[in-house]
Order: C-alpha cells, then sequence, then structure tokens
C-alpha cells in the first residue's frame, strides 16, 4: 500500500484551514450584521383616547392634521412599560405633512418625539386611517436604566369614525421598541469555529 508523504498531508492540512478560514470571513461579519440592535429595550405600551379627537377637516379619510383630546395609557404595558402608572397627556396635535409634529410625554412616563410620519392605511368605507410614527423616546422618572437612552421607538395610532364624516372621532395607539435581531445559531456557530481555526494556527505556527 502506497504512503502519503507527510508534505501532503500539510497540503491537505492548509486547504482545510483555509476553506473554514474562508467561511469564517463570511460568517463573522455576518453573525456581527445580526447583532446590530441586541441590548436595545423590549416594550409596549398601549394608550385610548379619553377626549374629545379631532381632525382639520370633517372627514378623517382627507385629514391632514389631527388632534388626540386626552390621551391615556392603558394596562395594556409589557417588557420595560410593565406598570407604568397611568399617565394623562395634553391635548396632542400633529401634521401627517410634518414628521417632527407628533410630540407628548410627562415626567413620569418621559417623552416622545417623531422623526416620520408614514400613513399604513386609509379606508373610507369604514371610516378608518391609521399611521406609523418612528422616533425616539426618552426616559422619565418610571422604570429602570433606558439603554441607549433616548431610545428609537414607534408609535402606531388608529383613528376611526365609523358613523361618517361630520361625527365624532376615535382613536387608540401603541407605543413600542423595535424588535432587535438576533443572529441564526448557526451563524454564530461558524463565526465561532472561523474564530478558533484561526487561533489554533496562530499557536501552532513555527516561531
Amino acid at each position: 500500500m502506497a504512503t502519503v508523504s507527510s508534505s501532503v498531508f500539510r497540503g491537505l492540512g492548509r486547504l482545510m484551514a483555509a476553506a473554514v478560514i474562508g467561511a469564517a470571513a463570511w460568517a463573522v461579519p455576518a453573525a456581527h450584521a445580526g447583532m446590530i440592535g441586541i441590548g436595545g429595550p423590549i416594550g409596549a405600551q398601549g394608550f385610548t383616547d379619553f377626549g374629545v379627537a379631532a381632525a382639520n377637516t370633517s372627514d378623517i379619510n382627507d385629514a391632514t392634521a389631527f388632534t388626540i383630546g386626552t390621551m391615556v395609557s392603558t394596562e395594556d404595558s409589557h417588557g420595560y412599560f410593565a406598570g407604568l402608572p397611568t399617565q394623562i397627556f395634553d391635548p396632542i396635535t400633529f401634521s401627517i405633512g410634518d414628521p417632527l409634529s407628533l410630540q407628548f410625554g410627562t415626567p413620569e412616563f418621559g417623552q416622545f418625539a417623531s422623526t416620520s410620519i408614514r400613513q399604513l392605511s386609509n379606508d373610507p368605507l369604514v371610516g378608518s386611517r391609521s399611521f406609523f410614527v418612528e422616533g425616539t423616546y426618552t426616559k422619565g422618572t418610571f422604570g429602570g436604566p433606558l439603554v441607549p437612552n433616548p431610545a428609537v421607538a414607534n408609535f402606531t395610532i388608529s383613528f376611526n369614525q365609523t358613523a361618517g364624516a361630520g361625527t365624532s372621532i376615535s382613536d387608540n395607539a401603541t407605543l413600542d421598541f423595535p424588535v432587535q435581531p438576533v443572529p441564526e445559531p448557526a451563524t454564530l456557530a461558524l463565526g465561532f469555529a472561523g474564530v478558533t481555526t484561526l487561533a489554533l494556527l496562530q499557536r501552532r505556527r513555527p516561531v
């Protein structure tokens, strides 16, 4: 039986190492990209309007500005906002054409400030309209540490005018932190294998 020389084994070892290193070079950045945002806050808080909501026209489906009458926090609170005492906010007026116009807060709750306002739906048949508002949330006296602070947050609000134009308007809303992406276990494992191989090669390298 023919013997395979040690130089051939060394050559095969180098090829295998190169393959793993190549995979690691892809996997480590991919894992890093998947971990962006990890450690950010998690939570959501619901709101309802106990006041008189309004729009700058008689019909919410063609209005360009809205007023939330007396927004009140509900018991629908999770994560960071769990256990938040009832909060009552002053009337909030915003224009869908001004991305910075939706702002609200209390000393205990903290402050939300919009950075963009985007329409999610507009259905004249049922008299409903909703908006997705991106912004930042700065903590108040409630809750533990918030990292980062301010944190990126989303505010989703729905207006309803089910009896038709000129009738009363209701609304409800939710503030939440965006879901943080996590790396896939296989990607993490491949990245770890690549880093381990690099470390072993460094140790075996002749002085």
